[in-house]
């Protein structure tokens, strides 16, 4: 599950992965703000003052059902409210408003934890598909249709910012939902610029949609499976394209821990990934805007 970790004193904290030794690090914390990682129940962390790398000034064990660890200098009496310049005094008043806000948020939800900063985080923009129960599904066409075949390379150079915004022409259409009180609905519909995509045409599906079914496979985290996702040469396409990338040490911290470790020989949470990017290719750019249709 996920953990954050909200560092409420004015200085930089270190947050460290409890083994049982000196602890591996895992990111550093600027005053007043915070980090997350991905943990387990079993795992417990601990931060330090950054600079001193002998005391700790709080141990947090993970708990399952618990997202959100606090370390309040102010009320363990590691800092005084006395010594706060104006920007640190309004930054210390915004934390404290937003943990306030977050225990009224877990009663209301029945036990969920607020992971983002109130009054500041917006309304969301992107809708989020139900996982109500297992076996649910939904149902979503997009214009990204699949390359069954994989076009030479002359063809598959690599796109600059504005190629790829070239690619896609916007169609916005009224439609009219008789069934509610919200009539002449304004859509947007992407939809591929010939002028760019024509000579990758003949490598494509003739299909004008490409129709997908995402299907509930777990609810709390939602998990969806959607076959069909990628095509044959799709996949072969991305295997080729991550060759010779080089693998990097991975991390889940927010605040980058994986380029900070300061402890290069404990590997228990070590792993290494590497990333394909968006512009290598018109097909590697047709998957990821494939996959923000969804």
């Amino acid at each position: 599950f996920a953990a954050k970790f909200i560092n409420v004193s004015p200085f930089k904290v270190d947050l460290f992965w409890d083994n049982r030794s000196d602890g591996m690090f895992i990111a550093s914390i600027e005053p007043f703000q915070a980090v997350g990682t991905a943990t387990f129940a079993s795992h417990t962390f601990f931060v330090r003052k950054q600079g001193n790398d002998k005391e700790k000034l709080k141990s947090f064990p993970m708990h399952k059902g618990i997202n959100l660890y606090v370390y309040d200098a102010f009320e363990l009496g590691h800092a005084s409210d006395s010594t706060l310049s104006q920007k640190e005094r309004d930054m210390h008043r915004l934390q404290s408003n937003n943990l306030a806000f977050a225990k009224i948020y877990r009663n209301f939800t029945g036990g969920r934890d607020w992971l983002a900063l109130y009054p500041l985080k917006k309304k969301p923009i992107y809708p989020m598909w139900n996982a109500d129960y297992f076996g649910q599904q939904h149902w979503v066409s997009t214009p990204q249709i699949q390359y069954l075949t994989e076009p030479p390379s002359n063809l598959l150079k690599t796109l600059s910012e504005r190629e790829m915004r070239r690619r896609y022409n916007w169609n916005k259409k009224k439609t009219t939902d008789g069934d509610t009180a919200s009539n002449n609905i304004t859509t947007t519909t992407r939809i591929l610029n010939e002028e760019v995509d024509g000579p990758l045409a003949p490598y494509r599906s003739n299909e004008t949609m490409l129709n997908l079914t995402l299907t509930v496979l777990s609810c709390s985290p939602r998990a969806f499976e959607i076959k069909n996702f990628l095509s044959h040469a799709e996949v072969d396409h991305i295997i080729h394209m991550a060759t010779g990338i080089k693998l990097r040490v991975s991390s889940t911290s927010a605040g980058g821990g994986a380029k900070k470790n300061r402890n290069d020989k404990d590997k228990t949470r070590t792993s290494k990934n590497s990333w394909v990017e968006r512009n290598r290719s018109p097909i590697i750019d047709t998957i990821y805007a494939r996959a923000a249709d969804l």
